[in-house]
């Protein structure tokens, strides 16, 4: 998982962001599904395809009058979401493949096609109108696994939720991995996390260097695509 003091740099720049954010909510994304109070969100706007609805638009600035129905201004494949990987690992952004052997797992589920329940894993879930689209770039809620391992970060639920409370015991001083009125849920059958080896978080630099360099290129790709989504509506 990426450095807690990482995340902490993501969420300070999250005020550099907020003109963009607002651009994208005044023109109807219910941006509440992607950042909230020390949000680790680093691409606001930005969510995976769903399915064959988004067929159309994949990998494509959403023109800005289709951006409140499809309550996005990027749909993406998978590829934003490994950026903050790519750069603090790299040195530089996504070249289109990951490190022989790992898959990128999403540890929280941020689209409506799951192939599990999310009401599963979070409480607080029944008045939101949308997905929490949000973690799909979050810092918090991505990380490379073994391939052998992928279906069960998948779809095993224990595995998940275990997961997820490493999570939130890694990174509740460093953000709020949770939208307001969240909360894992928990079982007394659940794993703890006490009981395994937890491998060494990663990506932060004395430099500062190749996070300086994320934040840079997070800045620059969110006012490329607000400016070319307002250019294709005019």
């Amino acid at each position: 998982m990426i450095d807690p003091r990482v995340v902490e740099s993501i969420v300070r720049n999250n005020t550099l962001i907020q003109p963009f954010v607002e651009s994208m909510r005044e023109d109807g994304i219910r941006m509440d599904a992607y950042v909230w109070d020390n949000s680790p969100c680093l691409f606001p706007g930005i969510r995976r395809a769903v399915g064959g609805t988004d067929a159309d638009l994949k990998k494509k600035v959403v023109p800005r009058h289709l951006r409140a129905e499809k309550q996005a201004i990027y749909i993406d494949d998978n590829s934003y979401a490994k950026q903050l990987w790519a750069f603090l690992l790299t040195n530089g952004n996504f070249a289109n493949h990951g490190p022989i052997g790992y898959e990128l797992a999403h540890l929280f589920h941020h689209k409506s096609d799951s192939d599990t329940d999310t009401s599963d894993e979070i409480d607080g879930l029944e008045n939101r109108e949308d997905p929490i689209s949000g973690f799909f770039t979050a810092a918090t809620s991505c990380a490379f696994i073994p391939k052998s391992l992928a279906r069960v970060t998948d779809l095993n639920l224990s595995a998940r939720r275990l997961i997820q409370r490493r999570v939130y015991e890694l990174y509740q001083g460093a953000c709020n991995p949770l939208p307001p009125g969240c909360s894992l849920k928990s079982d007394p059958a659940d794993w703890h996390t006490s009981e395994f080896e937890w491998a060494p978080a990663v990506g932060y630099s004395e430099s500062g260097t190749a996070l300086n360099a994320l934040l840079k290129f997070r800045f620059d790709e969110l006012q490329r695509l607000v400016e070319n989504s307002n250019a294709n509506a005019a």
